[in-house]
């Protein structure tokens, strides 16, 4: 194996360490030690965007995507009377970023919800 080669594929044609040791028939590990001793700098891993969709059946197994250079994880959540209510919590009296979902509550509505809460426990 020619480290050359390596850093062409790695560099030039921009493939995953993993596709290379597939073409060259050699483990990954070499890959990467044959990348470090040509002191090329390793990608950062790709960050899957995750996709959720709401199903009303049983929910598929994740599935792994890949468009272009974007790698998408899309999986499935089914519908609850339980999950509805609360995204109308959401949406009604709250707001949502990537990171979390907040819902104001006051303290008489808070006795609807324990209702339904209460009735599943």
């Amino acid at each position: 194996m020619d480290a050359r080669t390596v850093k062409d594929l790695y560099v030039d044609k921009g493939l995953p360490r993993d596709k290379i040791a597939l073409i060259l028939g050699v483990p990954h590990s070499v890959i990467t030690k044959s990348l470090k001793q040509s002191r090329v700098i390793a990608r950062p891993p790709r960050t899957p965007i995750i996709v959720s969709e709401l199903t009303l059946s049983r929910p598929r197994s994740p599935r792994i995507e890949s468009i272009g250079n974007r790698v998408i994880v899309r999986h499935q959540i089914r519908l609850t009377l339980e999950l509805a209510y609360l995204l109308g919590w959401v949406i009604g009296d709250g707001h949502a970023n990537r990171r979390e979902i907040d819902a104001i509550v006051s303290m008489r509505e808070s006795e609807l919800i324990e209702v339904l809460f209460k009735s599943k426990l």
